[in-house]
């Protein structure tokens, strides 16, 4: 039900310019919600399957503020989210600034893709 909420606020954002670290900070403090990450790996992952990369890539910046940790996998998916938003020099460059057990198969197939 909360990930719904913030799903359907994020995705919004798109279409009215708003900002996902504001969006998200106000679902926090006003409606008080209680964002963990597997709500928002899970918006992320789809925003991104709708195209939403920008989207997606601001829920991996605003986790990284909070100092939330990721897998090797979600890196994967925020190199695809880079590349498609800023460049692959720039997905790149991001990938090669990971600690060396997250350059795994999984996260440099998508500097490939």
């Amino acid at each position: 039900m909360i990930q719904k909420k913030i799903y359907e606020k994020l995705s919004d954002l798109r279409d009215n310019g708003g900002k996902v670290s504001v969006t998200l900070y106000q679902l926090m403090r006003e409606e008080g919600f209680t964002v963990d990450k597997a709500d928002l790996i899970r918006c992320a992952d789809l925003l991104g399957k709708q195209y939403h990369y920008q989207q997606a890539l601001d829920i991996y910046e605003f986790m990284e503020k909070l100092k939330m940790p990721l897998s090797a996998s979600q890196h994967g998916v925020r190199i695809d989210c880079i590349a498609q938003t800023k460049g692959v020099s720039v997905a790149e460059t991001y990938f090669n600034s990971l600690d060396h057990r997250f350059k795994t198969q999984s996260t440099y197939r998508k500097l490939l893709k």
